[in-house]
């Protein structure tokens, strides 16, 4: 994709999102547990893990399509990252968000609420949150 073809070019913390990713590495070297919501690809969660091996990262991707190019890169960097399908939002269960592979305008998905994914996890420490990266917008169905 074009994000993996600026980084090679470019450097990570060249010209894509450079000011994001420098405090993302700098937040994600002192964090316990992190958390990469609208994951993408999971260049953030690929980093945070990089920087931060003792870190328990988790990837939220909603979108079937780019989940599964985030199972991939996780798998092909050997990483200990917890993936999730799932959209985190103001709400728990299904939510119509905008379908950003251009395929259709829209697609239906689960959603979670990050209290509700701390409180069943039972994860509850610091964390770093990246989140609305993929600007997508949340639709409640009708």
């Amino acid at each position: 994709s074009w994000i993996e073809n600026e980084i090679f070019w470019e450097g990570l913390t060249g010209r894509w999102e450079k000011v994001s990713m420098i405090l993302w590495i700098k937040l994600s070297k002192k964090s316990k547990y992190i958390f990469d919501i609208g994951a993408n690809n999971g260049i953030y969660a690929l980093v945070a893990k990089t920087v931060n091996p003792k870190s328990k990262v988790f990837a939220f991707e909603p979108h079937p399509l780019f989940f599964r190019i985030l199972e991939m890169n996780v798998m092909l960097n050997n990483f200990d990252i917890n993936l999730y399908k799932k959209a985190v939002s103001n709400l728990d269960g299904i939510l119509k968000i905008e379908d950003y592979s251009g395929k259709t305008d829209f697609i239906t998905v689960e959603s979670v609420t990050l209290d509700t994914f701390i409180l069943m996890n039972k994860e509850n420490s610091s964390r770093v949150c990246n989140s609305n990266r993929s600007s997508y917008s949340l639709h409640h169905p009708s």
